[in-house]
């Protein structure tokens, strides 16, 4: 991920451990896959997030990537690189804890699902971030080369609530999740693909009356409250 204008200060360790795990836990329980979790962590770090959501669910498959990985269960990848090669299939959680923008692993991800699956992601909107990267960028149709003033905070923000509206391009969002900070968001998604959507509808038995048709139950909001508070780290 490219950043223009300033470089990041260091991840701070197990930042709201607490708020991810319970997050994860609600949301696997929530769509049903309790007794068969199978989870792609693409950010892993040093493992302390699914490490402690273990202690509440049991993980019937668990495979974990990072740039730099710090054990010898983690496999060395790029988050972008790994979702756009690996078999999604057998997987039904997939966890994008970037420190930064999501939207590049993000949006390569949604397109290849071919099943309802859990995504999770953070969202960091530092305020050293004067301007969107070249992956939301390119994700939003914002020409690459065009010249930004800094600082200009509130362009990387709107061009980050663009790329959250074109989720629904490529899948159905069943349930959605937010906790947000000062400076993150944790959000999580429960979502499907729009071609298993439409199959399920097809599916449908036909209206009883003619005034009684059926018709698709509205989506629910994207942005779906969660806990609320002020603080000043950022990433697990």
């Amino acid at each position: 991920m490219t950043l223009i204008g300033a470089t990041p200060p260091a991840p701070t360790a197990g930042a709201h451990l607490g708020v991810k795990v319970r997050q994860r836990v609600l949301m696997i329980r929530e769509a049903g896959f309790v007794g068969d979790v199978g989870v792609l962590d693409v950010c892993a770090g040093a493992g302390h997030v699914w490490r402690a959501v273990r202690q509440e669910l049991a993980l019937a498959r668990y495979v974990a990537f990072d740039r730099k990985p710090r054990n010898q269960f983690t496999l060395k990848g790029e988050a972008a690189a790994v979702l756009a090669t690996i078999d999604l299939a057998p997987f039904n959680v997939i966890d994008i804890d970037v420190y930064g923008e999501p939207w590049e692993p993000l949006l390569v991800a949604l397109p290849r699902l071919t099943r309802q699956t859990v995504i999770l992601f953070t969202h960091g909107h530092m305020s050293w971030q004067f301007n969107p990267s070249h992956a939301l960028r390119r994700a939003v149709g914002l020409p690459v080369e065009w010249f930004i003033p800094t600082p200009n905070a509130d362009v990387a923000f709107y061009c980050g609530q663009l790329a959250l509206a074109s989720i629904w391009q490529h899948v159905e969002i069943l349930n959605a999740r937010r906790a947000s900070w000062v400076n993150v968001s944790y959000w999580a998604l429960r979502v499907r693909p729009w071609s298993q959507a439409r199959r399920r509808r097809a599916r449908r038995p036909a209206a009883s009356s003619p005034g009684a048709a059926l018709s698709p139950s509205p989506a629910p909001p994207v942005d779906a409250p969660g806990d609320t508070a002020s603080v000043s780290d950022a990433r697990d």
